[in-house]
C-alpha cells in the first residue's frame, strides 16, 4: 500500500470525505431541474457535472446540460433515457426507476437553485482542494523536494479557484450568463481622468501597467489611488518592493492632516504627535501592506493568495515589477519577469482580484526590453506617466488597452494631474479650480 493510499483509508479521512458528499443537496437539485423548465438558467455557470459527488448525479447532470443545450427540455422523455442508460447503476441506489422518481419529488423550489448549485460547487472545490492537501502530505513524507512541494501545492490551490482545465464552448457561454446577472464590480481610483479612460476604473480580473521613468512619480500615483481606495472602504493589498509602507503612510498622514511630511520627521512637536495619534486611531483601515524588499516571484504568490483568501482584499499594488527577485541562473532577467508578469495576468483572472503594476522605464523614456516582452503582452492596459521631472504637472500617454478605445489622459499642454502637498500626491487637475494654477 502506498502512502496515498494509507491516507486517504484512514478512517478520518473517510469521514471527511462522506461530509463532502451532500448527496441530499444534489439530489435536491438535480430534481428542481427536471421539475420546473426555469430552473436550469438559474443554474447555468454555477455548476458543472465533474462537480457532483455521486456518479449518478454527474451523469444526470450532464444528460440534463446535453438536452437544454439542443433546445429541448428535461421530460419524461429525458428521464426514461436516463433510466436506461443507468440501469445497472440505478438499481445500485436501489429500486432503479424509482430512484429517479425520488429525485424529482425531492426537488427544491426554482428559487433556491442558485444557492443548492452553488453549494454543490463548493463542496467539489473543498473535496478537490482535500485532494490537494492529500498530495502535499504524500509528498513531504516521501522526501520531495520542500521549495517544489510548495510551489505545486501553490499552483494546485490556485488550479481549484476555476476549475483548471480546459472548457467547452458551452462551459464558456453558461460562464457568459451568469456574468451578465453579476457584472463585474469597477472600482474608482478616485482620479476622475484616469478612470474614465480606464473604463470606469479598476475591474477584477484585470493588471493595469503604469509604467514611469525615476523620480516620475510612480509610487505617488500608487500610494495616491491606494489611500483613495481606503478612505471609500475597498480592501487592497499593497506590496512593496522598494519604498517601505511606513514612508507611504506618513505622506497619507500628512495629506489629511495638511502637513509637510517632512514635519512629521525628527522632532516632531506634542500638539502634532497629538494629532497623528487620534489620526491612526480613527483612519479607516482597508489597506494590508507587505514590505517585501528583494522578495522573490515565489514570495510574491504567496503573499497575494494571503491577501486574497486570508484578508479579503478585492485587489493589489506591486510596487514595482522589476524588483521582483527569485530569478533563477539558468533563466535570462527578460524571461523571469516575463513570467512573472504571466501569472499577474493569470492570477489576476483566477483570483477574481485586480493588478495594478508599477514599472520603470528607461532612462530615454521609453520601455526596456523586459517590460515590452513581459507587461506589453500580459496588462489589459498600459500607461506611461509623463512630464517634466523638475516640474509637478504629470499627463498618462495610454501605449495600449485590450478593452477600451486607445487615448491619453491630458497632454503636455494640457496636463490631467498634478503633484501637490501637502502629502505629496496625485490630484486630478477637473477636481481643482482654475484658481489654482
Amino acid at each position: 500500500m502506498t502512502v496515498a493510499d494509507e491516507i486517504s483509508s484512514t478512517p478520518a479521512i473517510q469521514r471527511l470525505v462522506a461530509a463532502l458528499a451532500c448527496n441530499d443537496v444534489e439530489q435536491m437539485l438535480l430534481g428542481a431541474l427536471l421539475n420546473f423548465p426555469t430552473a436550469y438558467s438559474k443554474a447555468l455557470g454555477r455548476v458543472d457535472a465533474d462537480d457532483f459527488f455521486d456518479p449518478v448525479h454527474a451523469r444526470l447532470f450532464a444528460g440534463i446540460a446535453e438536452r437544454r443545450g439542443a433546445g429541448r427540455m428535461a421530460d419524461a422523455a429525458l428521464m426514461a433515457d436516463m433510466a436506461r442508460a443507468l440501469d445497472g447503476e440505478l438499481r445500485d441506489h436501489g429500486g432503479g426507476i424509482a430512484y429517479l422518481a425520488q429525485v424529482v419529488s425531492a426537488a427544491c423550489p426554482p428559487m433556491a437553485v442558485p444557492d443548492y448549485a452553488a453549494k454543490v460547487r463548493d463542496a467539489a472545490r473543498r473535496r478537490r482542494l482535500m485532494d490537494a492537501g492529500l498530495t502535499a502530505m504524500v509528498a513531504a513524507v516521501e522526501g520531495e523536494d520542500v521549495n517544489d512541494t510548495i510551489s505545486a501545492t501553490i499552483s494546485a490551490a490556485e488550479s481549484l479557484i476555476d476549475g483548471g482545465g480546459s472548457r467547452s464552448r458551452l462551459e464558456v457561454l453558461r460562464a457568459v450568463v451568469a456574468g451578465m446577472e453579476r457584472p463585474a464590480a469597477v472600482y474608482a481610483t478616485g482620479l476622475p481622468k484616469l478612470d474614465v479612460a480606464m473604463g470606469g476604473g479598476l475591474e477584477a480580473g484585470r493588471v493595469y501597467a503604469f509604467a514611469g521613468k525615476g523620480k516620475s512619480g510612480k509610487s505617488l500615483l500608487a500610494g495616491t489611488i491606494s489611500a483613495n481606495l481606503n478612505r471609500v472602504g475597498i480592501p487592497h493589498a499593497y506590496i512593496a518592493l522598494e519604498m517601505g509602507a511606513q514612508e507611504i503612510e506618513m505622506r497619507s498622514m500628512a495629506r489629511d492632516l495638511g502637513v509637510n511630511s517632512l514635519s512629521l520627521r525628527g522632532n516632531v512637536p506634542t500638539g502634532l504627535v497629538s494629532r497623528a495619534g487620534r489620526y491612526a486611531a480613527d483612519t479607516p483601515d482597508h489597506v494590508r501592506y507587505v514590505d517585501l524588499p528583494g522578495g522573490t516571484a515565489n514570495r510574491l504568490r504567496s503573499e497575494i493568495l494571503t491577501a486574497k483568501h486570508r484578508h479579503g482584499c478585492i485587489g493589489v499594488i506591486l510596487d514595482y515589477w522589476q524588483l521582483v527577485g527569485g530569478r533563477d541562473r539558468a533563466v535570462t532577467e527578460e524571461e523571469h519577469l516575463r513570467r512573472v508578469a504571466e501569472w499577474l495576468a493569470a492570477a489576476a483572472k483566477r483570483l477574481g482580484i485586480w493588478v495594478l503594476v508599477l514599472a520603470q522605464l528607461a532612462d530615454d523614456g521609453e520601455a526596456t526590453a523586459v517590460s515590452r516582452t513581459g507587461l506589453t503582452r500580459n496588462a489589459d492596459q498600459i500607461f506611461f506617466i509623463r512630464g517634466d521631472q523638475d516640474g509637478n504637472t504629470r499627463w498618462m500617454e495610454m501605449r495600449a488597452s485590450r478593452f477600451t478605445p486607445t487615448a491619453d489622459v491630458g497632454s503636455r499642454d494640457r496636463p490631467a494631474f498634478v503633484i501637490e502637498g501637502p502629502g505629496p500626491h496625485f490630484r486630478d487637475l477637473s477636481s481643482l479650480s482654475s484658481a489654482t494654477f
